[in-house]
């Protein structure tokens, strides 16, 4: 008799292998157009519990319990020191994850469900004044094609009301293939929110000036050669200006106005505290594509607050009735 040949182990896939679904997960997120640095963000939290999962022999979603979300959590907070807000959004890609896993048939009662509430301080931000913001766009040397860009992007955000990112991904317009992402000559913005969908936002005439500023020395940005890129807002490389790029530039026109912190979001903040304030929570949520009106006035109903608060001694001081 001749010798047996050496086995070949094969490794079989179980279903419920936490990886696997992981990575179909983010491929969901990807097809449904959510936004490349939320999917980044579900991939690092993802990939930061599977970890700590894998350390203690748990692969399979099947045997998570609702104690060992609570130990990662208490890991995350004890011992990597991570702040509670940080923690709390780590606890939400989790509670999407398991929703996904439960939709698959993978497991019949959601562990996320029991997990322990992580108590979070809110603190107030408070934006600088809409004077104040304006300044600063008015500080931007415009006698240069960079000037011309940098106030056509930072006055559609801030009138707008759009995170960073949805400024980065305009394209510009085309009548006859309109993209989803672009600015219409109607005064109408269209972006992608960060769940995917499309959405759109009334913009002004002076937006609309200043975009037509910015696309009349746009080619000085082009880079020949390459093939064209249909980017409005382009950067150093020559391509689609980058969320770090756009955030350097705010940065860098904010120290010469005086504001060496200025952070792009504050310019959102700023919009939507005075929608708040003069037209009521459900139009800064509109204005802000919330889902939950609650989230609206979680986040910024105390600046509103404050503003308010300010606004009414105000009058008061100068002998205004109200």
């Amino acid at each position: 008799m001749g010798e047996v040949t050496a086995l070949k182990i094969k490794t079989i896939t179980l279903p419920g292998d936490m990886l696997v679904i992981a990575t179909n997960f983010l491929n969901q997120l990807v097809a449904r157009n959510y936004a490349k640095n939320t999917v980044a963000s579900y991939r690092h939290d993802l990939e930061q519990f599977i970890g700590y999962c894998t350390q203690h022999d748990i692969l399979l979603v099947q045997i998570v319990t609702t104690n060992v979300l609570d130990d990662f959590i208490n890991a995350l907070l004890q011992g990597e020191q991570v702040k509670p807000i940080t923690a709390r959004r780590k606890t939400a890609t989790l509670r999407e994850y398991f929703k996904y896993c439960k939709s698959r048939g993978l497991i019949k009662v959601l562990p996320t469900d029991g997990m322990a509430k992580i108590k979070v301080r809110n603190s107030v931000v408070i934006a600088p004044t809409e004077n104040e913001l304006l300044k600063v766009i008015e500080h931007i040397d415009i006698t240069t094609p960079m000037g011309l860009r940098d106030r056509a992007m930072i006055y559609l955000m801030f009138d707008a009301g759009l995170r960073c990112s949805s400024v980065c991904s305009i394209d510009i317009f085309n009548p006859q293939n309109p993209p989803s992402n672009t600015t219409w000559p109607s005064g109408v913005v269209t972006f992608t929110n960060k769940g995917g969908d499309i959405e759109e936002n009334p913009i002004s005439a002076t937006t609309l000036l200043y975009i037509k500023d910015w696309l009349a020395v746009r080619h000085n940005f082009v880079a020949k050669g390459k093939p064209p890129t249909s980017a409005m807002f382009i950067g150093h490389g020559r391509g689609r200006i980058s969320r770090r790029g756009f955030l350097a530039r705010v940065k860098f026109h904010g120290a010469n106005a005086g504001m060496p912190h200025l952070h792009p979001h504050l310019f959102r903040h700023r919009r939507a505290v005075d929608v708040m304030t003069n037209l009521g929570v459900h139009h800064a949520q509109h204005l802000l594509k919330h889902a939950n009106p609650a989230t609206t006035m979680a986040v910024y109903g105390g600046h509103s607050s404050v503003q308010m608060r300010n606004d009414l001694r105000s009058k008061c001081a100068l002998g205004v009735a109200v």
